[in-house]
């Protein structure tokens, strides 16, 4: 368990590009603009609600109880989120964190702090993405990638 002083702070993104009142993205979108620290780590799959293919072939319902089986969801190295994210349609509601391995794995609710480095992508009911991160270089890569973003925080 970390302690206050531990932790690190921690900065989160609004990402809200749209088009005819839809997002324009999706999860395979904010992973491609992730710097190379994101493929380090390794990534966990806390919550998912989405419209696609499943993992590996698994249909989505599948896939989705798999995720809420175990209290630490589904891990996969970033390779692998980045393949399955390729074949979603449609993310309504998404908890993903990546971290490095020497971390105990995440479950929810998600603390607000990690040692670096930390990545935290959010789908909240298909109207908005939140990406949060202790790394500087993933705030910047997402601020400048996007069109529609708000730093909304920025805690302890």
């Amino acid at each position: 368990m970390l302690t206050n002083k531990e932790l690190i702070t921690v900065q989160k993104i609004e990402i809200s590009d749209s088009s005819n009142g839809f997002l324009s993205f999706d999860l395979k979108d904010i992973l491609r603009v992730l710097p190379p620290v994101a493929a380090g780590l390794a990534w966990h799959i806390l919550a998912l609600e989405a419209v696609g293919h499943g993992l590996k072939g698994q249909s989505m319902l599948a896939t989705e109880s798999q995720i809420n089986s175990n209290p630490h969801g589904l891990r996969l190295r970033f390779q692998e989120l980045e393949d399955f994210a390729a074949g979603l349609e449609q993310t309504v509601n998404a908890v993903i964190i990546g971290l490095t391995t020497e971390h105990t794995p995440p479950s929810l609710p998600v603390q607000n702090g990690y040692h670096v480095p930390c990545i935290i992508i959010e789908a909240i009911d298909s109207s908005l993405w939140t990406v949060s991160s202790n790394e500087d270089v993933v705030i910047r890569s997402v601020l400048e990638h996007f069109e529609r973003t708000t730093v909304v925080v920025a805690d302890q």
